[in-house]
């Protein structure tokens, strides 16, 4: 009630300030003129009566003022007048506002556009209904463990046996290797799809705008084909004709109907094909049993019951999978590990967001503490005013209050300033193609941002405006008043206050400048990587054919005279196709030397990549360390020719020449493929540059998604007379 109650006639004193000013002024008078008749009924007369009355009540302004603030009615004139004031100093002191506002808003700007990345991609739950219910469950990732991807199997026998989940859902994890072409008013288009299965909408909550999901006979070997459309496809292609639903369109020279209309929402490529291109449609995934004999290519998504725990699921899996293993040898050592849906999107970048944001906020601490060093060396400029001030009967409270306002409106300008600056940054990385970080293109500078933005004001201009409130609290002002500003302005505990800010600040920059060199030096060693190949003067354009091939030598026909049209162009060392590029996942298949056995499971995998023309290796740069490379005629030889590297080399023929051996090829239950070894090159990174190399092989095959094609000189002089070359130069990118 102590507290209460003096809140209670504060905000009282806030809607009728008038009516209380009035109150206290009737109060005082009452009392005055009570002391008055109380002196007249003791005999004095009436003039002598009044003085004394007002000699024994005091000063009538002081206790005026005393009464209002104890009723909260200067609150609002005071923290106006205390504005106006520090609106002055800072138009006082143009050079001195100028440089705090510009430290601030960098300060400010950069952590509020950090706040909005990390929000919009760790801390913003997923776009779902019921998110927290949702996980990913999938053969655990050496490394991190967290789920990554399993068989088709083991997807159709979880869904048979499993009690905690309401649905299991998947799509296929290599669907932007897939390419599609639609037919718009005659003319090829390149669009992106992703394979979904039957209940992957349902298991994430999705409701679509129009239309409707997958049925179960669009999700059965050679069933009607059915595809959804996204939103922004729809409109960008389709004007957001409602009609569209239940009509076909022509993807691949095959008809297709579309059955729905994704929401905006929902983002299928931002959630889990981050930095591939956009998707503009998902396709059924028509389910076959030799998509076994791929690997692992599910990503499965589960929704839990109500009050089922992901440990709970974990553990029914994990009795599941004992079961499965025992009864599928062939499937080798799979499991099942479950995690959260957005601790498996977005979870692995959480530290380095963190790494980040720390460094942010050291450039912030930063900018205070000069701030309060400077704002320690104008109060010793202003002592004598504030002596003054306290001759004059201000309170020392209100001096300390007057130096944080002018503290929270520099820092409130330089918020202001720095809300462009967040804006522009924010919208820069979010909107960049440089980043693979799902979710990021939803980060924006939003309400919650904005919340952000106002708490980092507050605190900032309460950090850097303590020190000098706290100088001004312990200051001597009759000592001030009498020496003089010369002689108050070097006492020990300014010069104090002031070092141990230095030292500070000094601190701080080392950390940050220390934290900075380590993380080059860490960039420099990722960046002095062996790639395995050289992208210096190579250039890639993505292949989209503008028609279908009856045959295998119609395509193999189509292919080759591309690479001719190319290779003899101006300017051009070498042109060839591949299937994937360098640093993008490939398939992996098992496969043992001739003559070795291995137990069910435990044979190796290798890497696969297809080489769709000659001069691969030349072009690409990487080394020939022994035999030879591909010939024109090496497509249809038997058995067939592949080139590999040192690694699988040296895993598979330790201490032998690898070229002229042959490798075998195991993929249950089609037959096994004898493969002879015709060369041997240099090491690459399979997929990332901080992973170690694996074994990998090359296979020749006429074709390909992508054009490679390396320049004499600089790329700039080539790339206009490659696309003249190709006729259908609308369908191919430039990358």
């Amino acid at each position: 009630m102590k507290v209460i109650i003096p809140f209670w006639r504060w905000l009282r004193s806030l809607r009728r300030r008038q009516a209380v000013k009035r109150e206290i002024d009737e109060e005082l008078s009452f009392h005055l003129a009570q002391g008055t008749a109380d002196n007249l009924a003791a005999g004095m007369l009436p003039d002598e009566a009044a003085r004394a009355a007002r000699r024994r009540f005091g000063n009538v302004q002081n206790v005026r003022e005393d009464c209002r603030e104890v009723r909260g009615v200067n609150v609002g004139e005071s923290l106006w007048q205390d504005v106006c004031f520090g609106v002055r100093m800072m138009r006082k002191n143009p050079g001195f506002t100028a440089v705090a506002t510009l430290s601030l808003a960098l300060g400010i700007g950069a952590n509020t556009a950090i706040f909005s990345l990390v929000n919009g991609v760790l801390l913003k739950p997923l776009p779902f209904r019921q998110p927290d219910r949702l996980v990913w469950i999938g053969n655990p990732v050496p490394g991190d463990g967290l789920p990554g991807l399993t068989r088709r199997s083991n997807l159709v026998d979880w869904k048979k046996s499993n009690t905690s989940f309401e649905d299991l859902g998947a799509y296929l994890g290599f669907s932007e290797r897939m390419t599609y072409t639609m037919v718009e008013n005659g003319e090829p288009v390149r669009v992106e799809g992703a394979v979904v299965t039957e209940h992957f909408l349902e298991t994430l909550g999705v409701t679509l705008r129009l239309g409707r999901g997958f049925l179960a006979e669009e999700c059965q070997a050679n069933g009607s084909r059915a595809i959804i459309l996204t939103e922004r496809f729809w409109k960008e292609r389709f004007q957001a004709d409602p009609g569209i639903v239940g009509k076909s369109v022509t993807i691949n020279s095959t008809s297709w109907a579309v059955v729905g209309i994704l929401p905006a929402s929902f983002d299928f490529s931002s959630l889990f094909t981050p930095g591939a291109r956009a998707v503009d449609f998902l396709r059924a995934f028509q389910d076959k049993p030799n998509y076994d004999n791929m690997g692992n290519l599910m990503a499965v998504i589960g929704r839990l019951k109500p009050g089922v725990t992901i440990a709970a699921a974990q553990a029914e899996l994990d009795v599941s999978n004992q079961q499965l293993r025992a009864a599928h040898p062939e499937r080798g050592t799979f499991g099942a590990r479950v995690a959260p849906l957005h601790e498996r999107v977005s979870g692995s970048f959480r530290q380095p967001f963190i790494v980040l944001s720390l460094a942010v906020l050291g450039v912030l601490l930063i900018a205070c503490v000069n701030l309060s060093n400077l704002l320690l060396a104008r109060c010793a400029l202003r002592q004598k005013e504030f002596a003054v001030r306290m001759a004059l009967g201000a309170r020392r409270a209100r001096l300390i209050w007057q130096l944080l306002i002018e503290s929270l409106l520099l820092s409130g300008c330089g918020a202001l300033l720095g809300l462009p600056i967040a804006y522009l940054a924010t919208n820069a990385v979010a909107n960049s193609q440089a980043f693979s970080i799902p979710l990021l293109q939803s980060a924006r500078v939003d309400t919650a941002a904005l919340g952000f933005t106002v708490a980092a004001a507050i605190v900032t201009g309460l950090a850097f405006g303590l020190a000098p409130a706290l100088q001004l609290s312990r200051a001597n002002w009759g000592e001030v008043l009498k020496e003089g500003i010369r002689g108050s302005s070097h006492g020990w505990g300014r010069l104090g206050l002031r070092q141990a800010l230095i030292v500070s600040e000094v601190a701080l920059a080392c950390l940050l400048l220390i934290g900075a060199g380590l993380l080059m030096r860490s960039f420099a060693r990722l960046i002095e990587v062996d790639f395995g190949f050289h992208p210096a003067r190579a250039a890639v354009w993505r292949v989209v054919p503008n028609r279908d091939f009856a045959t295998r030598p119609q395509q193999d026909s189509f292919f080759r005279d591309l690479l001719d049209r190319v290779r003899v162009l101006p300017g051009v060392e070498s042109a060839t196709l591949a299937a994937t590029l360098p640093l993008e996942l490939s398939d992996v298949v098992r496969a043992h030397p001739q003559g070795a056995t291995y137990r069910p499971g435990e044979m190796p995998g290798v890497f696969v990549r297809e080489a769709g023309g000659m001069d691969y290796f030349k072009t690409l740069g990487i080394p020939l360390r022994a035999g030879r490379d591909f010939e024109p005629l090496d497509d249809g030889l038997t058995p067939k020719v592949i080139v590999v590297n040192e690694t699988l080399a040296r895993n598979f023929w330790p201490g032998q020449a690898a070229v002229g051996q042959t490798l075998v090829l195991v993929n249950p239950p089609d037959p096994a493929l004898d493969c002879k070894v015709v060369g041997v090159v240099g090491d690459g990174r399979q997929s990332a540059l901080e992973e170690t190399v694996g074994p990998e092989m090359f296979m020749f095959n006429w074709g390909g998604r992508h054009l490679i094609v390396r320049s004499r000189g600089a790329l700039r002089t080539i790339v206009p007379a490659v696309r003249s070359a190709l006729p259908w130069s609308r369908t191919i990118s430039f990358a």
